[in-house]
């Protein structure tokens, strides 16, 4: 991250499970939990968030939905 000019503590990741994430924390980076599928986690979550890279969900049939709720 910091070869990209970025400090680690100025990104944020929104992940489903913050233990899956431990690696990103110990580097810095803001971990919040939220889900695709729940809006008001993603509420709290994208709190003083200004840009987003959005991975795209894995579950067929679900996708738009979980889009929708990001974007």
């Amino acid at each position: 991250m910091k070869h990209r000019g970025v400090a680690a503590d100025a990104i944020v990741a929104i992940v489903r499970d913050g233990a899956e994430a431990s690696d990103l924390a110990a580097a810095g980076v803001q971990v919040r939990v939220a889900d695709y599928t729940d809006q008001a986690a993603l509420r709290v979550a994208f709190a003083d968030v200004d840009k987003l890279l959005l991975i795209s969900g894995s579950e067929v049939g679900r996708r738009l939905a979980q889009h929708t709720n990001i974007i």
